[in-house]
């Protein structure tokens, strides 16, 4: 061991392939640099606070790992995003999000920025409306279903 060494200096670290696509801008923690084990940033500042708009809670700055779909009755069953092969909107026939094993119908009205937010990923959680009947204005979600994908 060397004089350095055992006065507690460390070496600078020598530039990896990945500092050449990152410009060496790694972030820091207790490990070593770029780790991953950093945790995510969490603070109000980041505006990645989840946001309720009717029927749809929604991850403004970030993706959903999941998709929450949450029943007038109290079920919920939430299906991974990476799972999502498929998505498909019709104003009047409402949205259909095919997943490697289910198929999920959404239907109702007014649901476009339902659409959007799960084509990007930013959909946290859809629920059904607790009425049974559309009271008019904005969003509203009618029935969501969930089916076997066939040959399941």
């Amino acid at each position: 061991m060397s004089q350095d060494e055992s006065a507690g200096e460390q070496k600078p670290r020598k530039p990896s392939v990945l500092d050449k696509y990152t410009g060496g801008n790694r972030p820091s923690g207790d490990g070593p640099a770029g780790d991953g084990n950093d945790p995510p940033a969490t603070d109000a500042s980041t505006g990645n606070e989840p946001v309720r708009r009717g029927p749809l809670v929604t991850l403004p700055a970030s993706n959903a790992a999941m998709l929450d779909v949450r029943f007038r009755d109290g079920r919920r069953q939430a299906l991974p995003y990476s799972y999502l092969a498929k998505a498909e909107f019709d104003p009047s026939v409402g949205i259909t999000c095919t997943f490697v094993s289910e198929r999920v119908t959404i239907t109702g009205r007014d649901l476009a920025s339902v659409y959007a937010a799960i084509s990007t990923h930013a959909a946290l959680a859809i629920c059904e409306s607790d009425a049974t009947f559309d009271e008019g204005g904005g969003v509203f979600v009618e029935s969501i279903t969930i089916e076997p994908v066939a040959g399941d």
